[in-house]
């Protein structure tokens, strides 16, 4: 597994559990929009309630962008737990003055830091935060502390223009808009919270819930955009995966159609012998085969550890699991120069899966890219489930040819080594080859069994 495989499944993992965290907050926030409708509760009680739910939404946006080790402003959200004018906030404010666009030093008054970003209505003590330095990140959604900046904006009409263009297009990173803007929405909806807030103190609930209203469908949007990610996440994994596996697979076929050669030709050589048995020179010959099929099982057991550590598909580790066991039976067979039909039969079949192999991942890579289907509708209950590597479609093929193996390698043994009195052969190999037909048969129906009862979904 490569890195950037495993990092992939890493920030897969991480957006997982911060979506989970999103819909409790979705769900509590809710809860808490139903006590203020019905005005029952103490207005205390109601008040902590929707600040134990705000306290989490910003803990929620702090945690969507980890600060980047050794970058300046890594430490901005930590300002935002304190007030703007707090004096533990200077030295953030100092380092970033050059950035912000702040002439001096000491120029940091209350209320002229940061002259260049000011906005209307929002030129009041507390704007120079050092983590608000950064293009498009200046909207509302900080802790509690800094709510008085935005006081009284639903009657201010340049404070609400402000906000309704911010709405419109949520700030985003650069670098990563889709967390960029996921972040925006967060904070959006915690500043809705903290209005609430102040409006329950106040026992203004229908004014609460409003604001607690808007604050539900930014985090609704919130939602939406992590399920986004999640999705063109996964899509970027799938298609590593399947571009890798498809090199490999194509890797495997051209060294098993050289083998196949060199083992047709020593097969061959045999033949012409007076004996019918191989020379030194053709021993040498098939050993030197036996290796290079030795070499293809390699690349096999290298596929089959990628295909299960992604861990969705069912049928097509066990393709990669029979035909790395048909190539040891290669390996095995040529080691003792046996270089006739049975042999060729088998390389033959290892040949047509490979093909086959290639095939199913070109047309998944193609779907893979070309899918513009819009993400299922999201039902609320947690993260959406993860796009399989393959479709149905495409492991029930892998399933059926599989079966066919069977059957034709079943046919030939019984013409190859059943005596004429109608026994098997007495050779051990041939039978325990036999013996992992049978366990092979029975895989089959185990994985045949495993999609039926859905459990790759």
């Amino acid at each position: 597994m490569t890195i950037r495989a495993s990092t992939g499944r890493h920030e897969a993992k991480r957006l997982k559990e911060l979506l989970k965290k999103l819909e409790q907050i979705i769900h509590e926030e809710k809860v808490v929009q139903g006590q203020t409708d019905v005005g029952k509760t103490d207005p205390k009680a109601l008040q902590d309630a929707q600040a134990k739910v705000s306290k989490k939404t910003a803990e929620l946006a702090e945690a969507l962008v980890p600060p980047a080790k050794g970058k300046a402003g890594d430490k901005s959200g930590k300002g935002d737990k304190g007030k703007s004018g707090d004096p533990s906030d200077s030295k953030g404010s100092a380092k970033n003055a050059g950035k912000a666009g702040d002439p001096k030093k000491g120029d940091a008054k209350p209320g002229e830091a940061k002259t260049a970003d000011a906005k209307p209505g929002e030129g009041k003590p507390g704007d120079a935060k050092a983590g608000d330095s950064k293009p498009g990140e200046s909207a509302p959604g900080s802790p509690r502390p800094d709510i008085n900046r935005y006081k009284d904006s639903e009657s201010d009409p340049n404070s609400k223009q402000a906000k309704q263009k911010d709405d419109k297009s949520p700030a985003a990173d650069p670098k990563d808009p889709g967390i960029g803007t996921t972040k925006k929405y967060v904070e959006d909806a915690n500043y809705k919270q903290n209005q609430a807030e102040d409006e329950i103190g106040k026992k203004n609930n229908k004014v609460a819930s409003e604001q607690q209203d808007k604050a539900i469908q930014d985090l609704e949007k919130a939602r939406k955009k992590l399920e986004e990610l999640l999705r063109q996440l996964r899509e970027e994994e799938n298609e590593r995966l399947l571009a890798a596996l498809q090199q490999r697979c194509e890797k495997m076929l051209a060294m098993q159609l050289q083998v196949l050669a060199g083992t047709e030709d020593v097969g061959r050589l045999i033949e012409v012998t007076l004996d019918k048995l191989p020379t030194r020179e053709l021993k040498q010959r098939s050993l030197k085969l036996s290796d290079d099929e030795k070499d293809i099982v390699s690349e096999a057991s290298k596929a089959i550890e990628m295909i299960e550590a992604e861990g969705s598909a069912v049928a097509f580790p066990e393709v990669f699991m029979q035909v790395r066991e048909d190539m040891k039976h290669v390996k095995r067979r040529l080691e003792v120069t046996d270089a006739g039909a049975v042999t060729q039969a088998i390389e033959h079949d290892i040949i047509d899966t490979l093909k086959e192999m290639i095939e199913a991942l070109k047309k998944a890579r193609q779907d893979n890219q070309g899918s513009a289907k819009p993400p299922p509708p999201s039902s609320g209950s947690g993260p959406p489930p993860d796009q399989k590597l393959l479709d149905q479609i495409a492991e029930l093929k892998m399933i059926r040819s599989m079966q066919i193996r069977v059957n034709t390698r079943t046919l030939t043994y019984g013409q190859m080594y059943q005596a004429k009195e109608g026994e098997q052969t007495a050779d051990p190999n041939i039978r325990q080859e036999l013996t992992n037909l049978s366990d092979r048969q029975e895989r089959i129906f185990e994985v045949t069994n495993r999609i039926a009862r859905g459990d790759n979904k």
